[in-house]
């Protein structure tokens, strides 16, 4: 186990459409100790969000189908406007102009990436106010 990752149990919503990725994703954060609840979309991941409202983080895919991570991420911020999301994707050009990516809420990380990338990125985003 990621060493000072977890403190307490904390909830991450994984909202990715590649099942491998997403099954990938939530043996890698159990095996860490988190709780992780799973979405296929953002359709889905809206629904997910709003039914549990103890979720720490949101590790969200940028291209989906029924709603995508950007359009999630906008609808979600006016649910609960301090919720801590991470979007990752192999191509971010495509639905993130150079604008948003250099908006303080968007914490990025590009596809593909190693377990120490994620955990380093979890607590960093975590930890920031």
């Amino acid at each position: 186990m990621p060493e000072n990752f977890i403190k307490e149990a904390k909830i991450v919503l994984i909202v990715e459409d590649d099942d491998l990725v997403r099954i990938f994703l939530t043996d890698l954060l159990e095996s860490a100790g988190y709780g992780v609840i799973v979405a296929e979309n953002g359709e889905k991941a809206l629904t997910k969000f709003k039914e549990h409202n103890n979720i720490a983080l949101i590790l969200t895919d940028v291209v989906m189908p029924n709603k995508n991570g950007k359009e999630f991420f906008n609808e979600i911020i006016t649910i609960r406007p301090g919720t801590k999301v991470i979007f990752m994707s192999g191509f971010p050009g495509d639905i993130f102009s150079n604008e948003c990516l250099g908006d303080v809420r968007i914490n990025f990380l590009s596809k593909p990436f190693t377990a120490e990338a994620l955990f380093r990125k979890i607590r960093e985003v975590m930890e920031r106010n």
